[in-house]
């Protein structure tokens, strides 16, 4: 049956649907079976990665390691031809899913780049001058990871973020230098438009103590001894808790967050 699928139809099934595992595992499975070993092992190996992150495994990096093996002399070929077209790249599940890019460049080439892989995660620069244009494009529906560091923003760059209707399933937010004040959080505090939002950085803004620090003892990776923020207390008694509002600091295990997205 594998031989019947051709690898465009196996990769298209992945980029109908990104943010699922088994097109991906039917991919490895093809891979395999066509001779190319490494490449179905690493597709399996990430994805492991990722199962075991999510179920909170300690074990989680054992998979992670063996994959960084096995991609390190074969990135760009099995990245395919998306590694020309963008800044940086890096894989998740097995595929290219994380870009980094000037952001009018992805306005102008969304659609050719997400027919090149499944992208969920977007690293952009340039942002100001296309700040409109970025927050209302629809092609931002299917991000889950989004970093705008130090992109003069402002606090109308993040009342346009915190009014599109397009960041649904975003739930990691980077926003390190970029001058947002309290109106800034507010605005996102009071926002219905992004229900998934777990985590925002806000380093090195005027609003950045907003975020309660929440540390992670070294040890077993689970004692936590939370710092608290007033004024984070009061967005919260206003707009209810914001998990994005409890900054972890994790020593070290930030690698273990980024696979559970």
């Amino acid at each position: 049956m594998l031989n019947m699928i051709s690898d465009r139809e196996a990769m298209q099934a992945i980029l109908d649907a990104p943010d699922a595992d088994p097109p991906r595992l039917a991919y490895a499975a093809l891979c395999e079976a066509n001779g190319e070993r490494e490449r179905g092992q690493f597709i399996r190996l990430q994805i492991e990665t990722a199962i075991r992150a999510r179920a909170g495994r300690d074990d989680w990096w054992e998979p992670a390691s063996q994959a960084r093996d096995l991609r390190a002399t074969t990135s760009d070929v099995w990245a395919g031809p998306i590694h020309k077209r963008v800044t940086w790249y890096d894989f998740y599940g097995g595929f290219v899913e994380d870009i980094q890019l000037d952001a009018k460049t992805f306005l102008a080439q969304a659609d050719e780049l997400y027919r090149l892989a499944p992208i969920r995660r977007l690293a952009l620069q340039g942002v100001a001058p296309v700040v409109d244009e970025l927050f209302h494009s629809p092609h931002l529906a299917r991000i889950v990871s989004l970093s705008l560091a130090h992109q003069k923003l402002g606090d109308r760059g993040i009342e346009l973020l915190a009014a599109s209707p397009y960041l649904g399933k975003l739930v990691s937010l980077d926003l390190p230098g970029n001058g947002i004040t309290l109106a800034g959080v507010e605005a996102m505090a009071a926002s219905s438009k992004l229900p998934s939002l777990k985590k925002v950085d806000l380093g090195g803004n005027p609003a950045a103590s907003v975020s309660e620090i929440v540390a992670v003892d070294g040890m077993d990776g689970r004692t936590m001894f939370p710092v608290g923020s007033e004024e984070g207390w009061k967005l919260e008694q206003r707009y209810g808790r914001k998990t994005w509002l409890h900054t972890v600091e994790d020593h070290g295990r930030r690698e273990l967050m980024e696979v559970e997205l």
